[in-house]
């Protein structure tokens, strides 16, 4: 089955407006995360995890200078 040009490009703008409107709902959904606080609630937990890991990784690297930097 051939589609003509006129088929083509109304399916395209259907395409792209499909596109639009799921792109608005994702928006919409990270937006109501955001002012419920579940957002927030997570970056903040990543960020003490990222922080527990440096601090052990620091620590680890003045326990190697100090048993091994004597040398």
């Amino acid at each position: 089955m051939l589609l003509s040009e006129q088929d083509k490009e109304k399916r395209r703008m259907l395409k792209e407006e499909w596109d639009r409107w799921v792109k608005h709902e994702e928006e919409k959904l990270q937006r109501q995360k955001l002012r419920d606080g579940e957002a927030s609630d997570e970056e903040e937990e990543y960020e003490a995890k990222e922080i527990e890991i440096e601090e052990w990784m620091m620590s680890g690297r003045r326990s190697f200078h100090y048993h091994y930097g004597q040398e």
